[in-house]
């Protein structure tokens, strides 16, 4: 296993941040996310629990915090998956809320952040709050020149088009996909639940 697998395995608290397309580097008129219909956003969570329920069965000792948008609703089943959920100010927010969430975050005692990004969204918001939390590994995938604010950026998979197969394809890079038994199949795979 490699040190960022090995590095990741060993977290007591870990937080999974979600961003949404209208954050970050996007704009009101490019946030598909916002203008999806009911049954897009329904499955954008979908593989947001997906992505959780497979991080918590390869850290079952592990405390798990949701960073969430502020204006989400989160379904049930997804924010139950975690011990705790912490929202974030989605743009344009006031400098004090940066603070407060970063605060808050910093208060999580977290030893890393995964950031999924849904529908294309960017990572960096995240990140950088991360950073400013003092959390000290901080992974999601990334093409882009993030200058070191992810400590674990991982090329996005040729192929996956969809939000859930981009969430196991950072999982599986970070070694937070739980271990099938010699033979079996693996019980978390897209389209499974």
């Amino acid at each position: 296993m490699h040190e960022t697998a090995r590095c990741f395995r060993a977290m007591r608290r870990l937080a999974i941040g979600v961003a949404v397309p209208r954050l970050g580097l996007e704009t009101p008129s490019t946030a598909p996310f916002a203008r999806a219909s009911a049954d897009s956003r329904a499955r954008a969570w979908d593989s947001v629990g997906l992505a959780v329920r497979t991080v918590a069965a390869a850290l079952p000792e592990a405390g798990l915090v949701l960073l969430v948008p502020d204006e989400a609703a989160v379904p049930a089943d997804v924010a139950t998956l975690a011990e705790r959920q912490l929202t974030y100010p989605t743009p344009p927010q006031p400098p004090d809320s940066v603070h407060e969430t970063a605060e808050a975050l910093r208060r999580a005692r977290c030893d890393g952040i995964v950031v999924l990004a849904l529908g294309g969204a960017t990572p960096y918001l995240l990140a950088y709050l991360a950073y400013f939390a003092g959390i000290e590994r901080r992974a999601a995938l990334s093409a882009e020149f993030g200058g070191g604010v992810l400590t674990d950026a991982v090329p996005p998979p040729a192929g996956a088009a969809d939000d859930a197969s981009r969430h196991l394809a950072l999982l599986d890079a970070l070694g937070l996909r739980p271990r099938a038994p010699s033979g079996a199949a693996h019980a978390f795979s897209v389209g499974g639940r």
